[in-house]
């Protein structure tokens, strides 16, 4: 180890030449060229390994075209990663080296962008993960949390839900109606639209507040658009007696 902080190792066995040269003191880094970046992300439930995804509206994060992601490529900050805990959010520190190419930099000057997994596109790259904190759960997080029956809606805090989101109880949906859904293409409790009540085939509905997107499938006998989801479950849609040439002409058998 030298005054200067530099360490120098002695590296001997089979298979080494020494090539006659010395050790060549690395310059120091420039000032701001590993940034530290407090931004509040998500763990990618796919694969952990690969990205994290900014859920930032400001800040240096946010690129042009919106959110971007951080990519972890230093052991220690996928390990970080890893462990975060993809059902919430986080807020921690990261650490990005900064680009001194000139080709990214044009008439910047060097450092000037983020290392991106790419040529110039793709996740940012990340050397560091520290400091990381769980914020209170909002309304506007894209996590189901606090006691929303969907993801950012309904419950005693968020706003009601829309058509066709999952509910608990009728004031967790917009339109005043949480159901159970019939329809043979969905399933659980889901706030059904106001015209599938109003007693009347309107907004697409194959038959009489049935159908379509009101999640509430149409009986036996029961018009249906060539589709089974338009039909009860257990039902199917087929072609009603004499019909050869069915869309229009199918029930729900």
């Amino acid at each position: 180890m030298t005054a200067g902080g530099n360490l120098y190792l002695t590296v001997t066995g089979p298979g080494i030449q020494p090539v006659g040269g010395t050790c060549q003191v690395q310059p120091a880094q420039a000032a701001g060229h590993f940034p530290i970046t407090r931004a509040t992300v998500s763990r990618s439930k796919q694969n952990p390994y690969y990205g994290l995804e900014v859920h930032d509206t400001a800040g240096p994060f946010v690129g042009p075209f919106g959110k971007d992601c951080l990519k972890p490529v230093d052991r220690q900050a996928v390990l970080v990663a890893a462990s975060l805990d993809p059902s919430v959010l986080h807020t921690c520190d990261f650490e990005t080296p900064l680009s001194n190419d000139a080709n990214l930099c044009g008439a910047r000057t060097p450092p000037c962008a983020f290392y991106r997994d790419g040529s110039g596109g793709g996740c940012i790259l990340i050397f560091d993960i520290a400091n990381c904190t769980v914020p209170p759960p909002t309304c506007t997080d894209g996590f189901k949390n606090q006691d929303e029956p969907d993801v950012d809606c309904g419950g005693t805090t968020c706003a009601p839900c829309d058509d066709l989101r999952f509910c608990n109880v009728n004031s967790d949906c917009g339109s005043g109606h949480c159901a159970m859904a019939t329809s043979g293409c969905r399933s659980g409790k889901i706030c059904i639209p106001a015209h599938c009540y109003n007693g009347v085939r309107d907004s697409n509905e194959s038959d009489v507040d049935c159908g379509d997107h009101c999640a509430l499938g149409c009986g036996t006998g029961q018009r249906c658009y060539g589709d089974d989801c338009d039909c009860a479950l257990g039902h199917r849609c087929a072609c009603a007696p004499g019909e050869v040439y069915c869309y229009k002409g199918s029930i729900c058998q």
